[in-house]
């Protein structure tokens, strides 16, 4: 019936993520056979270096062989054993994998943390193979009322609650060099979630160049205000487009670019 079970195999002390894999029948049951897997005894983050940032093939495959070297110490019991091998077979076997938020003042697209353990896991089952699975983001910031999402909603949510909304942006405008580099540093997390894991949809990417390099007024101020990041921005959406990730509707949007530069 396609109900899936809680497993622990992916847990990390760092971030709270499970994996969920199909029971085959209707009444889910919490596994308590697997290990919780984690990164090694001291370690934190996953080690991904710019892998996230190479929107590549290549860059993908060293994204997801970095999460499973950073996720592969089995906690039994004890300091934890290194076990490559169970971590690739649990990822591989697994049909769900769920993210928790429980932060009420941020969301997946303003840290890069995000990213890389959520979608790093999808770049990680692209190595391993195995069964097709759902990728969830469980927001339970108000633990009275938890609501999961699929990734690619929860992208959407944000991209049009947060991201491209006039309100935010004229707020990251008041805060100068500072509110530039966050407005550059959304592009490069929603840029990482497309490459590593495929759901951020090409409407999302258009939204995004319209209330910002597509709007004279904010394109004025990244310019001004942080000449990096307005560089950085231009050269992250030619990426993108180069990359085939982003097949936007409006064919004025690749001759605007180039006369940006």
């Amino acid at each position: 019936c396609g109900i899936g079970k809680i497993s622990t195999s992916s847990w990390s002390a760092d971030v709270d993520t499970f994996i969920l894999r199909s029971t085959g029948c209707c009444s889910p049951s919490l596994v308590s056979t697997s290990p919780p897997f984690g990164p090694k005894p001291g370690s934190f983050g996953l080690g991904m270096d710019h892998a996230a940032e190479d929107l590549s093939v290549a860059g993908r495959q060293r994204a997801g062989e970095a999460w499973l070297k950073a996720s592969a110490w089995a906690y039994d019991q004890g300091d934890g054993v290194e076990d490559g091998q169970a971590i690739r077979d649990r990822v591989a076997a697994a049909d769900a994998f769920v993210h928790l938020q429980d932060l009420p003042e941020t969301d997946l697209l303003l840290a890069a943390d995000y990213a890389t353990h959520e979608a790093g896991f999808a770049a990680a089952k692209g190595v391993v193979g195995g069964v097709k699975t759902a990728l969830y983001h469980l927001d339970n910031a108000d633990p009275t009322q938890p609501r999961a999402r699929l990734l690619p909603e929860e992208i959407a949510r944000v991209v049009h609650a947060r991201a491209a909304h006039p309100g935010w942006i004229a707020g990251m405008q008041r805060h100068g060099f500072r509110g530039a580099a966050e407005i550059a540093a959304t592009l490069d997390h929603m840029a990482a979630f497309a490459n590593l894991a495929g759901v951020v949809g090409p409407h999302l990417f258009d939204l995004y160049y319209d209330a910002t390099l597509g709007t004279a007024q904010v394109r004025a101020f990244l310019r001004e205000a942080n000449p990096g990041a307005f560089e950085a921005m231009q050269a992250r959406f030619a990426e993108l487009l180069a990359a085939g990730l982003w097949e936007t509707r409006r064919n004025s949007i690749r001759a605007e670019l180039e006369a940006l530069v």
